[in-house]
């Protein structure tokens, strides 16, 4: 919840929720718990096809995918990655998905 909003959110809720609105403390979009790839035996889409299609719709939007284990540490203006994994990724529309390491740090 501390997103943009909770546009791309794995989680899909029992009722229809008021908004997708959240705290906004981090000014893009946090795909939380992200896997990439297809998952043996899923017929749907992977995380990254779903995130792709959310950027055809919002191509303003820039998505931070974070596998599980990993987080972001905002202080001020500046945000540091954070984790037990190697790296998380960064979505954006026509772009190829960039991947950050952990410790890295860029301005919000």
């Amino acid at each position: 919840i501390a997103g943009k909003t909770m546009m791309t959110t794995n989680d899909m809720p029992i009722i229809m929720p008021k908004s997708f609105d959240t705290l906004g403390i981090f000014p893009y979009q946090i795909n939380p718990h992200f896997i990439s790839g297809k998952i043996s035996g899923h017929n749907g889409e992977s995380r990254e096809e779903r995130l792709e299609e959310f950027l055809i719709a919002n191509p303003n939007e820039t998505i931070y995918a974070l596998p599980e284990g990993t987080w972001l540490e905002i202080n001020n203006d500046e945000c540091k990655i954070c984790g037990l994994v190697d790296e998380i990724y960064k979505f954006e529309y026509k772009k190829d998905i960039q991947t950050l390491k952990i410790g890295d740090k860029f301005k919000i």
